[in-house]
């Protein structure tokens, strides 16, 4: 069934809500809501209390159905183990996403685009831009964020790609050095600031005015569980890692007012060539095996497993679409609950 805005379909609907729910021993495979706007509400309304159902039931399927009327996007509900998925009414928004030819970036990208999104995406590292061309069919441009005039520049072809911005994923960063405060250089420090820290600054401050420009919008800064708690060896990423937290509550703050929300998503271990190579660098720092390092990270979490990347992906455009637009200055956690960081 397609959801077609009549009473008809609309009491059709209910029933089969209410068997998906379990009320009924008849099979339902799948159910298709749109949301049917004030004109459907009325309808629907007529039909639940017209029904010949008992009083309790009417009260549980017009609570069911209510819900899902007036969620601001296309709600499809399906039977079985697939569960439900939701529109997340991202088609045509402009989205600029750093560190996207690779990695967490590409996913996240990729999510995007088949949501109907006009996606562009910068990296550093030009043969990957080249691969998320070819591979992904994403615009998608070379350019290092951690520097302020090339951001300037990339700004000017994200007027040329996109016309405009309603999305910002700023989501460069590297690792950084695994060694004690006391052996650190300050090329170290101050790199690893630099694409964590300063490139979410540098691209924000040229954003901000074409999200105004628009009506508002969305800013995502990728920090890390580093960046909400203490790993010994990391302090240059940690630091710079809290820094985007800070930055990302201020922004909320700022741009609250103009219709844009900012959140900061903080990736537990993920499951990615990324997390190896951290893994190889702080086993050898610490005298381990990479092994044993993996076995921690695995034991640290609640639920004993990594973070994929399109786990984060959906949680990014959940926070850029009107389902979760209310929500700005947080620093969520995706991470399986970190418990310890020894």
């Amino acid at each position: 069934m397609t959801g077609r805005r009549n009473r008809g379909s609309v009491r059709r609907s209910c029933w089969i809500v209410d068997r998906v729910r379990g009320r009924s021993q008849e099979p339902a495979s799948s159910l298709h809501l749109y949301p049917p706007g004030k004109k459907g509400i009325r309808s629907c309304r007529r039909s639940l209390f017209s029904s010949r159902q008992t009083g309790s039931t009417k009260k549980s399927l017009w609570t069911w159905k209510l819900r899902e009327i007036i969620s601001p996007a296309g709600i499809i509900v399906e039977a079985g183990q697939t569960g439900g998925t939701v529109d997340l009414e991202l088609a045509n928004k402009r989205v600029l996403i750093t560190a996207g030819a690779s990695g967490i970036g590409r996913i996240v990208a990729e999510s995007f685009a088949s949501n109907g999104a006009n996606v562009l995406v910068c990296d550093i590292d030009d043969k990957a831009v080249q691969r998320v061309q070819s591979e992904a069919a994403l615009n998608a441009v070379t350019a290092d964020v951690s520097n302020s005039a090339a951001v300037a520049k990339l700004f000017s072809q994200v007027e040329i790609f996109l016309g405009g911005l309603d999305i910002l994923v700023n989501n460069a960063g590297v690792s950084g050095p695994a060694k004690p405060v006391q052996e650190l250089t300050d090329v170290e420090w101050r790199d690893t600031f630099a694409v964590n820290l300063d490139s979410s600054f540098f691209c924000a401050r040229e954003a901000i005015p074409l999200l105004k420009k628009d009506g508002g919008g969305s800013i995502i800064n990728i920090s890390s569980i580093c960046g909400l708690l203490p790993y010994r060896l990391r302090s240059p990423y940690c630091a710079a890692k809290h820094g985007v937290i800070g930055f990302t509550r201020v922004l909320a703050q700022e741009l609250g007012p103009d219709n844009v929300n900012v959140n900061a998503i903080c990736p537990g271990s993920v499951q990615s060539p990324r997390l190896d190579r951290v893994a190889s660098m702080t086993a050898l720092a610490m005298g381990v095996s990479v092994e044993e390092i993996h076995q921690a990270a695995l034991n640290q979490t609640s639920m004993r497993r990594l973070v994929t990347m399109q786990e984060i992906s959906s949680i990014v455009l959940y926070l850029c679409s009107p389902l979760g637009r209310i929500i700005t200055g947080q620093s969520i956690a995706v991470d399986g609950q970190t418990n310890s960081t020894e």
